[in-house]
């Protein structure tokens, strides 16, 4: 697998880097009680949801790491969820890295491309103070608030250097049955450029695709908050 970079460039975009799915009121509305309990059940902590996709029938929302989630997880369900809370499918399989790979990392854009059966995902670094990490035991009602802040997911310790990644799921839609969802390839952005470290990746759009190969397009932020717009070809 190739990930070549043909264009960046600074864009004029006021909109956050991401959003969290369950708290955007035009989205979603609050009367998700039987569904979020199952969740719980299901071993789901804290809801921490920036992008969901949809492959076949399947709708998948990424739950995403934080100072409460120690790895990142795929719910599954039916987009008729809503509807159906009860009676719905509901599957959550943790997203399992490529070995070495910072386990600090959080999902915040994906895309589904049907004819390669693969999920491209952009991540970053999640910045975890200690203090929290220890402390990372829920009081309230975590499943509602789900409110993991920017802070966390854009990695706001100055100390530590900002990393964003472009991941690989092939075989995507096989994978909904099994057990766990594992990352096939993960490349880190600034590899595929250097003046990209630093960059904060987020939203994630597909532009093109043909048999073994995408285009893709990447919001991403660089440390002073600026947003630009990255341009990817990618060969599978």
């Amino acid at each position: 697998m190739k990930i070549k970079l043909t264009d960046h460039k600074k864009i004029k975009d006021s909109s956050p880097l991401i959003n969290d799915l369950f708290i955007r009121s035009e989205t979603y509305d609050s009367n998700l009680d039987i569904f979020l309990g199952r969740l719980r059940q299901s071993g789901v902590v804290m809801l921490n949801v920036f992008t969901s996709a949809t492959i076949e029938d399947h709708l998948i929302f990424f739950n995403s790491v934080n100072a409460y989630n120690i790895i990142n997880q795929a719910i599954i369900t039916s987009q008729e969820f809503k509807s159906d809370q009860a009676g719905s499918p509901l599957t959550v399989l943790s997203l399992y890295m490529p070995d070495g790979a910072d386990p600090a990392i959080g999902v915040t854009g994906v895309i589904y491309s049907p004819l390669n059966d693969c999920l491209i995902f952009a991540a970053s670094s999640v910045h975890i103070p200690a203090e929290e990490n220890e402390a990372a035991k829920p009081k309230a009602d975590t499943m509602t608030a789900g409110r993991s802040s920017e802070r966390e997911t854009a990695g706001a310790d100055k100390k530590t250097t900002r990393k964003s990644y472009i991941g690989i799921i092939e075989n995507a839609a096989r994978k909904i049955g099994r057990k766990k969802m594992r990352v096939n390839s993960l490349t880190e952005l600034s590899t595929l450029e250097k003046s990209m470290k630093g960059f904060l990746a987020g939203r994630i759009f597909l532009r093109e695709e043909k048999e073994g190969k995408l285009k893709i397009s990447l919001r991403a932020d660089n440390e002073k908050g600026a947003a630009h717009l990255l341009k990817m070809k990618i060969k599978l």
